[in-house]
């Protein structure tokens, strides 16, 4: 038999192959960040997520003992979607819950009890949840909103800041609107930052597969700085940075919406001044993480 691999054969191959790695590079998809839930739609959910803060106090040169705040939670459940706005968010859900673990005040623990069902509702301001018509404790409430913060109708979504309009090219990257998310971030927190001072870039990084579905990988990342907050009289920001870095997996279908997303984030704020009779310094560390996975439920 002839050896195959004659030069002809493989340079062929090679050109073969360059024509589909060119097809795929010169095909483009619609970057859809926020998918719209449908009422009744039933996913399996799985959420971990955490926070870190220590805050440092120098009073007249003196510092005292750094004070730290932390907790992380995970869960895995079954969430039925109830109602939603019309900017196709959710606002009330049932979460079925399979198994959970909170660690908050150095003390972990269940969040519920396995087959507990989670009824969330969208208020005005916050999330609220509450199992047999009945609310759930404080903890439990603040290891939830960790895990399924509800989205409030006014917020800008990911598509408004991140996203874009012109369809992508694998590999293809684009500025996001600062102006926009400047804006959001004040209505949200009452953190207030310059949209000069507030950068970041959204990059289609891969074409991959999710749920046996094909999906776009898409990776971002976000730096503030000269953040501002509400202070005491006389004491103001000297000093903040923020970094975020962002991930998802999502079905090119920009019907489906089931996925991957995740976040991290850190961030330093250094504030000093004088009350009326000390000299003030304050160093507050924070970090934040989040990963969150739907699948549809068949």
């Amino acid at each position: 038999m002839r050896n195959p691999l004659t030069l002809p054969s493989v340079v062929g191959g090679i050109l073969v192959l360059g024509g589909v790695l060119d097809a795929a590079q010169a095909t483009t998809y619609e970057i859809k960040l926020s998918r719209a839930a449908v009422v009744g739609q039933k996913l399996l959910f799985v959420a971990s997520a955490g926070q870190e803060q220590t805050t440092i106090v120098t009073i007249d040169g003196q510092t005292g003992p750094s004070e730290g705040v932390a907790i992380a939670a995970e869960l895995t459940g079954r969430l039925t979607t109830l109602a939603v706005t019309p900017q196709g968010r959710e606002s009330k859900a049932n979460l079925t819950i399979e198994k959970s673990k909170c660690t908050a005040d150095s003390i972990t623990s269940e969040i519920l009890p396995t087959g507990s069902v989670v009824l969330a509702v969208r208020e005005p301001e916050i999330t609220t949840y509450s199992v047999n018509d009945s609310p759930v404790s404080p903890r439990v409430a603040r290891c939830l909103r960790l895990l399924l913060p509800l989205s409030g109708s006014d917020q800008a979504n990911d598509d408004a800041i991140f996203g874009t309009l012109k369809r992508q090219k694998v590999g293809s990257a684009w500025s996001m609107n600062s102006v926009l998310a400047a804006d959001d971030l004040f209505k949200t927190t009452g953190l207030r930052v310059s949209a000069r001072d507030l950068t970041g870039t959204t990059r289609l990084s891969d074409l991959t597969s999710f749920n046996e579905q094909p999906a776009m990988r898409i990776s971002g990342e976000m730096v503030m700085r000269n953040v501002t907050m509400p202070l005491p009289p006389g004491v103001s920001v000297k000093s903040s940075e923020f970094r975020a870095q962002m991930s998802a997996l999502l079905p090119v279908d920009p019907a489906r919406t089931d996925g991957q997303v995740g976040m991290t984030m850190s961030g330093r704020i250094e504030c000093d001044g004088e009350t009326s009779v000390r000299s003030v310094r304050v160093v507050v560390l924070v970090s934040q993480r989040t990963d969150r996975t739907l699948t549809i439920d068949q």
